[in-house]
């Protein structure tokens, strides 16, 4: 399965974010996949807001390695942000606790994720980020997993 969206601002990256992030459930995994500045953070905020976490306290995790929040209440997940670009191997993702991150508590965001490949499960969607043509504000976003995230995801603005 793929699915293309096409957002024109800041603001539309983020809106995506939140609309896929209200669809998720724990044990979720998305990989962000795009080079520096094509709007993995930016959409990572709002995944947050979609699952009820305060966006303003997502920060990008380039130097800490993982980031998590806390959920508003009980019945929604916790946030796992994981940033795998410093990552030279998977011994180095097991040191960060790689087999506890995904549990029955937690979504699970991991940018750069195309450098941990084989240590991903199965049903991770994995998400492309491009810059778009001239415009600098523009990103074209794929979207890539099996047929079960379709049903999940269904219809969303943005799609191309």
């Amino acid at each position: 399965m793929r699915i293309d969206f096409v957002t024109t601002s800041e603001a539309e990256t983020i809106e995506l974010g939140r609309l896929i992030g209200a669809r998720l459930r724990t044990g979720d995994v998305l990989g962000l996949i795009g080079e520096l500045g094509a709007g993995k953070t930016r959409f990572v905020r709002g995944v947050a807001s979609g699952i009820g976490v305060d966006p303003t306290i997502v920060s990008s995790p380039t130097y800490v390695l993982v980031n998590e929040y806390e959920s508003g209440g009980p019945a929604t997940p916790t946030l796992v942000h994981m940033d795998a670009y410093r990552l030279r191997d998977a011994n180095e993702l097991a040191s960060l606790g790689w087999s506890d991150v995904a549990d029955d508590h937690a979504v699970v965001l991991i940018e750069w994720a195309d450098r941990i490949e084989a240590e991903l499960p199965h049903a991770t969607l994995r998400i492309a980020f491009h810059h778009d043509g001239d415009q600098p504000e523009s990103r074209r976003i794929q979207l890539l997993g099996d047929d079960s995230w379709i049903a999940r995801l269904g219809e969303l603005p943005f799609q191309r």
